[in-house]
């Protein structure tokens, strides 16, 4: 009773099933729902599409179901007369399913809740792309949470209905399996211990037995009683893993490390009466997850703290002193993988000087490249409100709509030898053997000479795309509305560019002594087939690229009104 009160809450019918079955039905259903899903949310990779996906994922889905599950309830006399029997609307369908479960109305949500927790993944994008219709890619395609659930809570019953008619011939619903249960409570216990506690193997080798022998033949039910008055025992015993209190499984081992660390031997244990192992036992439970990870997270910053302050102490006082101003200065990402570029220079060229800050230099934006694509280059807590956009400068139309017309041309060249070359029955062929010498070559250079390989084919790419010489949207325009995550502002205004670049050079320490050449250097990487990509990328940014960053700070610091406002307003003088 009290795991089916749990249904709703933070258990579902299959959940429940799996805890007194050992099968998962999750597991089933899942293969066919992520088919469906992952064909229907297709952003250009899938071959074939359906041709009503404007009817929403629900429709389609019906339509398809009497042929994609022929084969898997064909034991099932009842399940197209369940089909047929689905309304039209996804939010009854809901409904119905909701009633034949047999759920009080109050745990409805919740219920729905965890049906989609149960697939977070796949669960979170159709969310997403319900929350966010129109995002590029998906203009034609309607997305609603309601269609997803619908098509969930009708899968997950038709496939526990099969698995409780193999089992017991029952409805899955709720009061009958309810029913079932307290009339054959002995098997229940059995059930459940088997396949969600722990037994010895004695237990659990009778258990499985009994079990598999149900299945086929249906023992009577004193098998059953009998089988759980010896598990009864056993939960009796000191041995037993108990669901509240110390037991052997839940406690011995605690115990033994602890008295380890505390250097307690067997007789020094077996001394201490009961109440002592139960306050050392508490003591342990009182520590919980979240406060053992502070602690040595204290102990390692303490530690860290420690060997770079010793550091810092023992080089403290050899900047001030400096008469000489430095040959260059240079602005680096503070990540780790910057600091071996930053030792090296200092120490080829003590002249030198190298200063380390967020690669997002102060200018979260969201940038438009010159062919339209859109980066959100920011930290990943901060929501950006600017548009930056990469524009031609003045004379370079027509080169851009050159650039265009190839980018166009490179780009179905691509799709065809990605895509069509393995969904074309009799073009594969023809494009294999076209395309398979120059895919040797490349897949050569890349093992042999990376970088080389690399270098070259980034620079044929540029040639042939052709490079167009661009400048920055960077100015907003005077009385421009206040921006939002939902509507940015093209560019900062100027007061926001002057407080932003103040910002960025008195964090880094680079108030004064200028040199006569300060850069701002943004990094970035390149991988292939690579799922940890943004790993390796700037993490300032999101894991993406900070190169525009860094452009959009220089161009704002090199700014003649921002210097001479930087030097009258706020003290810093840039030469």
């Amino acid at each position: 009773s009290q795991l089916l009160e749990r249904v709703g809450r933070d258990l579902t019918l299959a959940g429940f099933l799996h805890a007194i079955t050992g099968h998962d039905v999750r597991e089933d259903l899942h293969q066919d729902l992520l088919r469906q899903v992952a064909g229907y949310l297709d952003q250009g990779v899938a071959f074939w599409h359906s041709a009503t996906v404007a009817e929403g994922f629900y429709q389609v889905w019906r339509r398809n179901a009497f042929q994609d599950l022929n084969w898997v309830f064909e034991e099932m006399s009842d399940w197209r007369s369940h089909l047929e029997s689905l309304p039209d609307d996804p939010i009854e369908t809901i409904v119905m399913e909701l009633r034949r479960l047999g759920l009080r109305q109050e745990k409805w949500a919740d219920y729905l809740q965890q049906l989609a927790l149960e697939l977070p993944g796949w669960s979170g994008m159709f969310l997403w792309r319900h929350q966010h219709p129109g995002a590029p890619g998906t203009e034609s395609v309607r997305v609603e949470m309601v269609d997803y659930l619908a098509v969930r809570i009708v899968l997950e019953h038709m496939y526990c209905q099969r698995l409780c008619s193999q089992f017991w011939q029952l409805e899955a619903n709720l009061d009958l399996i309810r029913w079932r249960f307290r009339h054959y409570s002995a098997e229940f216990l059995v059930r459940y211990s088997l396949y969600s506690a722990r037994l010895p193997e004695y237990l659990a080798d009778l258990a499985q037995h009994l079990t598999e022998h149900s299945a086929q033949h249906g023992p009577g039910e004193d098998a059953w009683w009998h089988l759980a008055h010896m598990v009864s025992t056993w939960r009796q015993s000191p041995a037993a893993d108990r669901p509240l209190g110390h037991s052997v499984y839940r406690s011995a081992w605690r115990l033994f490390r602890l008295s380890q660390h505390l250097g307690l031997c067997g007789a020094d244990i077996r001394a201490l009466e009961q109440p002592q192992l139960e306050e050392m036992l508490a003591t342990i439970e009182r520590l919980a997850a979240q406060q053992q990870g502070f602690i040595w997270l204290q102990a390692y910053e303490l530690q860290y703290r420690d060997r770079l302050f010793s550091a810092l102490l023992a080089n403290r006082g050899r900047a001030p002193g400096r008469v000489v101003g430095a040959l260059a200065q240079l602005v680096f990402c503070m990540d780790d993988r910057e600091e071996g570029f930053r030792r090296h220079l200092e120490e080829i060229e003590p002249g030198v000087e190298t200063y380390g800050g967020a690669a997002h230099f102060n200018v979260p934006n969201i940038w438009r490249d010159l062919d339209g694509a859109i980066s959100k280059l920011t930290p990943v807590v901060v929501k950006p409100v600017h548009e930056i956009r990469e524009v031609p400068r003045s004379g370079s139309e027509a080169l851009l709509r050159r650039r265009i017309v190839r980018r166009a041309r490179r780009f179905r060249l691509g799709r065809l030898l990605h895509q069509e070359m393995r969904r074309n029955l009799l073009s594969s062929v023809p494009l294999i053997a076209l395309a398979a010498p120059g895919a040797l070559l490349a897949l050569l250079g890349k093992l042999l000479f990376p970088l080389g390989f690399g270098i070259r084919s980034s620079r044929l790419r540029r040639r042939y795309d052709l490079e167009v010489p661009t400048r920055l949207a960077l100015t907003a325009e005077d009385g421009a509305a206040e921006p939002t995550p939902e509507h940015p502002r093209s560019g900062f205004t100027e007061v926001e560019q002057l407080d932003r670049i103040e910002t960025l050079l008195r964090n880094i320490g680079l108030i004064d002594r200028f040199s006569r050449l300060v850069v701002i250097m943004a990094h970035g990487s390149s991988s292939q087939n690579n799922p940890h990509l943004a790993a390796y990328d700037c993490g300032a940014c999101s894991g993406r690229h900070s190169g525009p960053n860094a452009r959009i700070a220089a161009a704002i610091a090199n700014r003649p009104e921002i210097r001479r406002r930087l030097s009258s307003e706020r003290g810093i003088s840039i030469p």
